[in-house]
């Protein structure tokens, strides 16, 4: 049996991590589950706060404007 290299032990890491994160607050012990959802909602705002806000324009403003300032009028 060869020994396990760092690279192999890195693998086995990050996919622990993962499945901690992803599914940690549905299998392990109240400590843990905790942990595991405090991490995944950190990581969720953090990845959510480098997008920018989307707020589309309304293409029908100016139109709807003209209306409402028309009906206004009369």
């Amino acid at each position: 049996m060869k020994p396990r290299t760092s690279k192999t032990l890195s693998i086995l890491a990050v996919i622990l991590g993962f499945a901690f994160i992803a599914w940690g607050d549905r299998i392990l012990p109240e400590p843990m589950k905790t942990v595991s959802f405090r991490t995944r909602t950190t990581i969720e705002r953090f990845l959510l706060g480098m997008t920018p806000d989307w707020n589309p324009e309304n293409p029908n403003e100016r139109t709807e404007k003209a209306i409402e300032e028309e009906l206004n009028r009369n």
